[in-house]
């Protein structure tokens, strides 16, 4: 099971990582991984995956001048959209007031 939150945490930037694709990594099914998942590490699957996005996302929003499409990118966001959208459900402001507040 450490192996597989390793793997999230060096791979979060995939748009395209699922318990699916993880499943296929680790040679098990998506059923017995997700249970696995939430028995080590407390949360599941989609909620460890999107604090992983959010806490980069947060260090990118503070450090960069980069724009928050790219970010979106950077962090396994095909669209802006729904980084923008999860940023908010997630910190409770949206990316703009962020940076606004914690720049560096």
């Amino acid at each position: 099971a450490n192996d597989i939150v390793k793997y999230i945490d060096e791979n979060y930037y995939d748009p395209n990582l699922s318990l699916t694709k993880l499943g296929e990594v680790f040679d098990m099914s998506v059923s017995s991984l997700s249970k696995l998942f939430k028995a080590v590490t407390g949360i599941n699957y989609s909620e460890y995956l999107c604090r992983t996005r959010m806490e980069q996302a947060k260090l990118l929003l503070k450090d960069t001048e980069k724009s928050i499409g790219i970010i979106a990118n950077e962090v396994g966001y095909e669209n802006e959209y729904s980084f923008r959208r999860a940023f908010r459900r997630y910190e409770g402001i949206t990316p703009n007031e962020y940076m606004q507040t914690n720049v560096q």
